[in-house]
């Protein structure tokens, strides 16, 4: 079973559609990238997967768990504890993302594993040291988000998310605003991550990113269309991200 599907997702903005019946099936272990120009409905994809925002019409799963089901040609949500059973399985680091300020970097990566999943707390902090030497920030665990680079900052916030160890990590825009020693540090990352068996859905405009990732590709254009395609054929990777 897909670990998500979106079956014909549909969702407008006053006039503009932006998403024109759109699935998508995501299974086990793989890392799906959505690209394409900006505008062209990347990230409203991910905000209706992550239930940012509502679909018009279209279902949305997450495995066996049904955030979405269609009824005369609108969507319908589930309830508030199903939704909330969802939400469980993904793990979300949007562009713009928040640390708590007054926070270690170690208590932002442990606070949630320790005080919503109810965890050992010396296993999730052994976990998240371990974890932020991955990250390429050992040595960093008792700074706090001021003291850090904006680069440092984007990698704590992609581990904390990870520490709650999700069934998909919804990325958008991964390595948007990093220098190339930070991208590095996430795109190996990210390839130990899936190898682990881990699945990864991301929204991006760099085609070089989804090449060394392996990734597949669905690509969405300025008119909204969405085909899937090799990465090759998308053209230059500065035309698609205009």
């Amino acid at each position: 079973m897909a670990v998500f599907e979106m079956r014909n997702a549909r969702k407008a903005f006053g006039a503009l559609e932006v998403l024109k019946g759109v699935s998508l099936k995501v299974e086990k272990g793989e890392v799906v990238s959505i690209i394409g120009p900006s505008g062209g409905g990347k990230s409203t994809m991910l905000r209706c997967a992550t239930l940012l925002e509502t679909m018009d019409s279209g279902t949305l799963a997450y495995g066996e768990n049904v955030a979405a089901r269609e009824e005369n040609g609108k969507s319908v949500y589930a309830g508030k504890a199903a939704l909330a059973q969802v939400r469980r399985q993904f793990g979300l680091v949007f562009q713009q993302f928040d640390l708590f300020p007054h926070y270690t970097v170690l208590k932002n990566v442990c606070d949630a594993p320790i005080s919503v999943q109810k965890r050992d707390r010396a296993e999730v902090e052994a976990e998240a040291m371990a974890l932020l030497d991955k990250m390429g920030l050992k040595g960093k665990e008792n700074a706090y988000p001021y003291q850090l680079s904006g680069g440092q900052k984007k990698r704590v916030a992609l581990a904390a998310v990870v520490s709650m160890n999700p069934d998909i990590l919804v990325l958008d825009e991964p390595t948007n605003g990093l220098d190339e020693d930070s991208c590095d540090i996430v795109v190996n990352f990210l390839l130990a991550y899936v190898a682990a068996g881990k699945t990864v859905l991301m929204s991006t405009h760099h085609q070089d990113l989804v090449r060394r990732l392996g990734a597949r590709a669905i690509y969405i254009d300025r008119y909204h269309h969405v085909v899937e395609a090799p990465v090759s054929s998308y053209g230059t990777e500065s035309g698609a991200a205009e």
